[in-house]
């Protein structure tokens, strides 16, 4: 029942924010009060509209929610690359509308939204899947990839992120692509941190995720989970030590203000995707995918680079204010990772080791 009136809730929030910004019914959109994608398809199809085309090819009109803000890089390769080729590709049949800022709502809610066909697009964190199949729990694995390049290999195009990919199939939603912010890392107002001996005892905002807590207690942490927007306050009351968070989010939120040490951890990836609704994917005329695959494919090296930048940006920012931070050499990584091996085995006794035997293949 809870789970049936919070997707009510969603329907409304949409149907209002299409009132206020102004986004009439298309091919893209389902009716309000859709229950599952094949009626948002099925309404959305009664919707399109031939008008626009001189060739009588329908128009869409598809709307993408994103948490992000605008001077993300998941943000600014959308509208950079993805929207402008899309649009000027498909002569103005396809037009993109982006959301950033949480406008549409959370990256649970509007992912839900996708499911359910009342959204057409998102570009949530990965994280986003756990609580609908906890498979995708495996990219929360520490050290899961030793390098950018080897997640990049197996999820952008990799088996990995193709078994992944089915997963999404099955919960109503086609993946386009798999992207990241870079990996996770940490900063504190305590000490250098180059071992888990360092982090004996400090008290680390962590997120609430099984698998991240583990980690961080393997390594002698005293985790806490609490929300994000508390973070900040606690850090400069010193309620919690230090926060696990990458370069950009450290610097850019400000968290580096209340810190001394920014440590290169390099523990987790820090994921996202870019997804739509499987049957509005699936009733679009053959070379409207095709502008879409294409324009993806280049949203996706834009936001690469994007990132790469915004870290390096980042860190020389945090130690030009004066932080302190650690680079870890790869065989002090790998002591970390000895140190949560047991988190693996967490995730073994559920689902075997099939997807972390796969992702593994990538790190050479």
């Amino acid at each position: 029942m809870k789970k049936f009136i919070r997707a009510i809730a969603i329907v409304l929030i949409l149907t209002m924010s299409q009132t206020l910004f102004g986004c009439g019914q298309s091919a893209g959109q389902s009716s309000a009060g859709s229950s599952s994608g094949s009626e948002a398809q099925a309404s959305s199809t009664d919707n399109v509209d031939n008008t626009g085309n001189t060739d009588g090819n329908p128009t869409y009109t598809i709307r993408v929610a994103l948490t992000v803000g605008i001077d993300n890089p998941r943000y600014i390769a959308l509208n950079e690359v993805f929207k402008p080729q899309v649009e000027e590709k498909s002569g103005g049949a396809i037009t993109i509308e982006l959301y950033p800022s949480s406008q549409l709502g959370t990256d649970t809610e509007t992912t839900e939204a996708v499911m359910l066909g009342n959204l057409e697009m998102v570009a949530p964190s990965s994280s986003v899947w756990v609580p609908f199949d906890d498979r995708f729990a495996v990219l929360d694995l520490p050290y899961l990839f030793i390098s950018l390049d080897a997640a990049h290999a197996a999820l952008q195009g990799g088996e990995l992120g193709q078994t992944l990919n089915g997963y999404a199939e099955e919960l109503g939603v086609h993946v386009l692509s798999w992207g990241d912010s870079g990996f996770r890392g940490l900063t504190n107002s305590k000490r250098p941190v180059y071992a888990p001996a360092d982090l004996q005892g400090l008290k680390l905002r962590c997120m609430e995720n099984a698998y991240h807590l583990a980690a961080f207690s393997s390594w002698g942490v005293n985790p806490t989970p609490m929300a994000y927007s508390e973070l900040f306050t606690a850090l400069q009351q010193g309620t919690v030590d230090g926060q696990d968070n990458g370069a950009v989010l450290s610097y850019t939120d400000g968290m580096y203000q209340a810190q001394k040490y920014f440590t290169s951890l390099d523990h987790i990836l820090s994921g996202n995707c870019f997804i739509i609704n499987k049957d509005l994917w699936a009733g679009m005329p053959e070379d409207y995918r095709t502008i879409i695959t294409d324009a993806v494919d280049q949203y996706i090296l834009r936001q690469n680079e994007l990132v790469t930048q915004s870290i390096e940006d980042c860190v020389k920012a945090m130690e030009d204010v004066g932080l302190e931070v650690n680079y870890l050499t790869a065989e002090q990584k790998q002591v970390f990772a000895d140190a949560a091996a047991g988190v693996y085995d967490m995730y073994i006794e559920k689902y075997g080791s099939e997807l972390i035997d796969i992702a593994k293949t990538y790190n050479k």
